[in-house]
């Protein structure tokens, strides 16, 4: 396992010590996906660990850190903004390649073009063992059985859930859905 957990643990400790927990799980969940799909399992342990890094910045941090990265415009969506805002605070701090920052950034919302490995780190957030939702336990046992069906459930999942409580869906998460049905 990479040296810097530790670190990185403590990191998260300080800045939002209430998601430690769904940060280890999801990063368990990544690995163990990961393992299944023939993915490298540090990688996505480390993305799972760290993709909710820059949650517990200050928006204002967040919207900076958001700004620098180009892959994705979520300025009308704040509560998207630790996405890519944790991408570019995981550059500068640590280093991490690029993929292991794309899955930071593509974690929230679904977009289209995602790779299996940023699919990964999307689906584990979704329904890490302490989640606890309606759908969630068919959600598991599809994802477990065919990814690809999975991924595009949770999708659906999400996208319902935003819309029976009055959110707005990022225009990615319909262009990934419409990408998935397509396949």
């Amino acid at each position: 396992m990479d040296a810097r957990v530790p670190q990185w643990l403590a990191f998260l400790k300080s800045t939002q010590p209430k998601r430690v927990g769904h940060c280890q799980n999801v990063a368990e969940l990544s690995a163990r996906l990961a393992e299944k799909l023939h993915l490298n399992v540090q990688d996505a342990y480390v993305t799972g660990l760290l993709h909710d890094c820059a949650k517990g910045l200050p928006m204002a941090h967040q919207e900076t850190l958001m700004q620098q990265w180009a892959d994705i415009d979520v300025t009308d969506f704040p509560k998207l903004w630790h996405a890519p805002a944790g991408a570019v605070y995981a550059r500068q701090h640590w280093d991490l390649p690029q993929p292991l920052l794309l899955g930071i950034a593509r974690h929230a919302p679904a977009q289209p073009n995602m790779s299996l490995f940023e699919k990964v780190i999307y689906v584990a957030d979704k329904i890490e063992p302490a989640r606890n939702y309606a759908n969630v336990g068919r959600l598991r046992a599809l994802v477990w059985r065919d990814f690809e069906a999975g991924f595009l459930a949770v999708v659906a999942d999400e996208a319902s859930a935003l819309l029976r409580h009055g959110h707005p869906l990022h225009p990615a998460m319909i262009q990934a859905w419409n990408q998935g049905v397509k396949e």
